[in-house]
């Protein structure tokens, strides 16, 4: 179902969603938001290689439900990155900590903290020439292949948006930024409130909030509204890492650099929007895919004839 239909057949959403107005976002950003910017991306171009870990809580506000998950993400320039996400257990002492309030959670309508359950175990990773969407229990794998233009740049359009600062100007072009609290570099931390600008991202996210660490220019936090405004996700992260020694990862991490950002689909059943199968992970890596990758783009493609569409029952505008 689109957001649009679930909108129309659910009820409205809890009203404890509270995206960003337009009305409170500046158009012209102030010359803290500008400097901080400017900041954000030049720590940005120093990362080479990033990884850490998060904690995910998704809220449907409809239903009343927190999906708790957790995992690791690694991220290497330009054009590589993986967010592996894993089912957190819910245990009795978490559900009685809740009852108690001792730690955070949305309230439902009567009062008490919406029902706790564990997150589906997923994956989303890109290798430079692929990307790749995992539904690791239900053994499903979505592959899309990366188009020539799109391959060596730097992902700014992952699922773990604002994980980087983009140029200043691409930022404003893309996002409505604003200060949610005045900037205070003596608490260490920036409060960001950003709406889309283009429907690339409105697509996937309504508002969003960003808690920004000032020392390391790396994000505490991310809050997601979707469009429909009844679902919020949030993203805490912890243990970053910047620019570590790759060595060191393949003995602590036990990540075979091979599957870090090509996964292993074996066993999967796999829907490739390009028609093809993903070529396995061989000795060769992912160095010998991108040889041979090249070397078919060297190939000019042959032109075919135009095709007829059938556009019957369709829009004018469509």
């Amino acid at each position: 179902y689109s957001s649009a239909a679930l909108a129309q057949a659910r009820p409205p959403a809890n009203p404890a969603v509270a995206p960003v107005s337009r009305a409170q976002v500046d158009e012209s950003p102030s010359p803290d938001l500008e400097q901080l910017l400017r900041n954000w991306a030049a720590s940005s171009e120093k990362i080479k290689r990033l990884e850490g870990e998060h904690l995910r809580r998704v809220y449907d506000m409809v239903y009343e439900i927190e999906k708790l998950s957790q995992g690791r993400f690694y991220y290497e320039t330009p054009d590589k990155g993986r967010i592996n996400i894993t089912p957190v257990e819910i245990s009795k002492d978490m559900l009685a900590r809740r009852e108690k309030g001792a730690e955070p959670s949305k309230k439902k309508k009567d009062g008490t903290p919406f029902d706790l359950k564990s997150d589906d175990d997923e994956c989303w990773a890109c290798d430079g020439l692929r990307v790749y969407e995992l539904e690791v229990g239900r053994k499903e794998a979505r592959v899309a292949q990366l188009p020539a233009e799109l391959q060596g740049k730097n992902i700014m359009h992952s699922p773990l948006p604002f994980l980087f600062g983009m140029p200043p100007e691409e930022a404003k072009r893309r996002f409505e930024m604003s200060l949610s609290r005045p900037l205070d570099p003596k608490s260490g931390r920036a409060y960001l409130s950003i709406l889309p600008r283009l429907a690339l991202d409105a697509g996937n996210w309504a508002s969003a909030d960003v808690i920004l660490d000032l020392r390391t220019f790396l994000p505490i936090a991310v809050q997601l509204v979707d469009p429909a405004g009844t679902k919020i996700t949030v993203y805490s992260f912890s243990s970053l890492k910047v620019n570590e020694n790759e060595w060191i990862d393949k003995v602590f991490d036990k990540q075979d650099p091979r599957t870090r950002f090509t996964p292993d689909l074996r066993g999967f059943n796999i829907n490739s929007s390009d028609g093809g199968q993903p070529e396995p992970v061989a000795q060769g890596g992912l160095e010998d895919a991108r040889t041979r990758a090249d070397a078919n783009r060297a190939v000019p493609p042959k032109e075919e004839p135009p095709r007829l569409v059938n556009v019957q029952g369709m829009l004018h505008s469509d």
